[in-house]
């Protein structure tokens, strides 16, 4: 647990003396109770003495200075250097010169007992014995009792107030947040990337084929709606702001701010549980559409707090009660009606191919694999050139595929994201009734978002396939030399941006960066991997505007262009959509980066056997 708050450099030069610290303390003062209080009540047994007792001396002296030092490195942070996402009330302040005087006491007590026992003393016993030095009352033993007693009852005092505000202080994360570890242990990559299904429409199907059963409330919109451990999850929050510091929504200047929700939710957890609609009272609806989904609040909480799946579940009350935004309710309609998020033709889906276009698979026998190509990779001409490229790098690894044509439909991903639960299963119950009517096993895509619904949620409603990103086939064909580098370009700095979809939620990192280190000189983008920055297109934000200062993608474009390289490839439609959106804000002048997809830069720069 403290390893995650070691994650930001911050969190680990100022939290981890005040824990281990804290540890030591904590530990040795129970190992004293225990032996005074209950083993030397049952039997004649002392542990600590000898050899013992000096190394227990040591590291209690020790784990006090740490504690004491971790204090005014976290008083020093919260009252000089105040970072704008640390939130801090006089409650903080409190607790911790509360703290500081406890470890303080806990030195003033040890040196008068070393000065009242000398014999007993060890000398590892070494900050005791540098308190010693500066007592006053030294010749005057009676003095220095009576110095000794009110110490030692100040300090006694001193400890049980701690014990009674703990509470009521962020300390309580001491014990709920471990709680929590066990109740709500953190997801893996591909468990956060498969998001949970509330309910299941296969399952609702009676005999006879009628689906009039009661769905009953869908998502979360009241405190009694929540579950026990959804409760556990809220109050754990210590608002420390890590999940706003590194929000994409909240840097670009949306509304939302993750600790906000958080904070909001649990106050009325713990002040005023009941029915009150949330998204009437303390949230609204303008917080939930600004989340992207891109999971660094989740990645970042030092809590293992869910975010993302409580803002999704918050979502789905606002579509199924009060559901009044125009643009979405379009984009739903067109998914519904079209087949995809733009409200076109599917008999367009494939018609731009005009150079060797790829085989359909209703014309053809058991191919290799089918490309799914995506919506987005259909209709935004920009991303036609990705699946240009796809295409090209398959032709020349002479890989026998075929694509869907007309018949593709969206994957029906921003209905999931967007808390249209009913709509997505609709879709993907009948893709899957497609795929499995062409007998199709192996599903190649591009699109990262696809990708995690066709592999993670499709097997909900049975649809299990083996589903590669494009990234991990490249990869594959120039691991095996079915497709050969031309020439490393000598002159080229190569970045890489991670699609949240891609990266968070399911853990490809290596395989994008092993093909740009093939073909030129790697640079990695300041916040990568696991903690990279959002390209503001997930949860359906690429459909729909959100009210904001500044654009994500922007955002993104300058962290990019402050790394001085040549080109900025991604693996996404998604993130080329709102880079390309965001590079038009830039004067002609500017030193821009290229931005390309990695099929892109590969089919620029290879040569096939032939």
């Amino acid at each position: 647990m403290q390893s995650k708050t070691n994650e930001e450099p911050s969190g680990k030069r100022y939290h981890t003396p005040f824990f281990y610290g804290f540890v030591v303390l904590l530990v040795g003062t129970t190992l004293v109770a225990l032996e005074k209080d209950v083993i030397q009540a049952i039997a004649d047994i002392t542990l600590l003495k000898g050899p013992v007792y000096a190394s227990f001396e040591f590291l209690m002296d020790s784990g006090g200075i740490l504690m004491a030092i971790g204090i005014l490195l976290l008083l020093w942070r919260r009252y000089v250097l105040k970072p704008s996402y640390l939130h801090s009330d006089k409650w903080d302040y409190s607790v911790l010169a509360l703290l500081l005087a406890i470890v303080l006491t806990g030195f003033l007590v040890e040196g008068c007992r070393i000065g009242l026992n000398p014999e007993n003393t060890v000398s590892a016993s070494y900050a005791g014995t540098a308190v010693w030095a500066i007592l006053p009352y030294q010749s005057n033993s009676t003095a220095l009792l009576g110095l000794y007693r009110v110490l030692w009852f100040f300090h006694m005092a001193l400890g049980m107030s701690f014990i009674a505000v703990l509470p009521f202080t962020k300390l309580k994360h001491l014990f709920l947040i471990p709680i929590n570890y066990v109740v709500n242990p953190p997801k893996t990559n591909l468990e956060r990337a498969k998001l949970d299904t509330p309910f299941n429409i296969m399952a609702l199907e009676d005999p006879d084929g009628d689906s009039d059963a009661e769905i009953g409330n869908i998502g979360i919109g009241t405190i009694n709606e929540l579950s026990w451990s959804e409760k556990l999850q809220f109050t754990s929050c210590i608002n420390c702001g890590r999940c706003e510091n590194v929000c994409p929504a909240n840097n670009a200047g949306r509304r939302l701010s993750p600790r906000n929700v958080v904070q909001k939710v649990a106050s009325g957890i713990l002040e005023n549980p009941g029915e009150e609609d949330f998204l009437t009272g303390s949230l609204s609806a303008e917080e939930m559409w600004g989340c992207t989904n891109c999971y660094a609040c989740v990645e970042a909480c030092p809590a293992f707090i869910r975010h993302v799946d409580h803002f999704l579940n918050f979502r789905r009350h606002i579509v199924n009660t009060q559901f009044e935004e125009d643009d979405k309710i379009t984009l739903l309609s067109n998914m519904e009606r079209n087949g995809n998020p733009y409200g076109l033709p599917s008999y367009d889906r494939i018609k731009w191919i005009a150079d060797a276009p790829p085989d359909i698979l209703s014309e053809v026998e058991s191919p290799e694999v089918l490309y799914f190509i995506g919506c987005s990779s259909c209709y935004n001409p920009r991303c036609q050139e990705i699946t240009d490229a796809v295409i090209g790098i398959m032709n020349a690894a002479k890989i026998n595929f075929c694509v869907l044509g007309d018949e593709e439909r969206c994957c029906g991903e921003p209905a999931k994201r967007i808390g249209e639960e009913g709509l997505f299963q609709m879709i993907a119950m009948q893709n899957i009734e497609l795929f499995n009517s062409y007998g199709t096993q192996k599903i190649l895509v591009h699109c990262p978002h696809c990708y995690n619904m066709i592999k993670h949620e499709y097997r909900d409603f049975g649809g299990e396939y083996d589903v590669v990103h494009h990234t991990e086939l490249i990869r594959q064909l120039l691991f095996e030399n079915r497709i050969k580098p031309s020439a490393k370009i000598q002159e080229a700095t190569f970045s890489y941006h991670d699609p949240c979809n891609l990266g968070r939620l399911n853990g490809i990192y290596n395989p994008p960066r092993e093909i740009l280190n093939t073909f030129g000189a790697f640079k990695e983008l300041s916040r990568n991997k696991a903690h990279a920055f959002c390209c503001g297109g997930g949860a359906g934000n690429a459909f729909f505007q959100v009210k904001e200062k500044n654009r994500i993608g922007k955002l993104r474009m300058d962290e990019a262009i402050g790394q001085d390289i040549d080109v900025l490839a991604t693996a996404c439609p998604f993130c080329m959509i709102m880079f390309d959106d965001a590079a038009g804000n830039y004067a002609k002048e500017m030193n821009m980066p290229g931005i390309k997809d990695i099929a892109e830069i590969v089919m620029q720069h290879i040569s096939a056997d032939r």
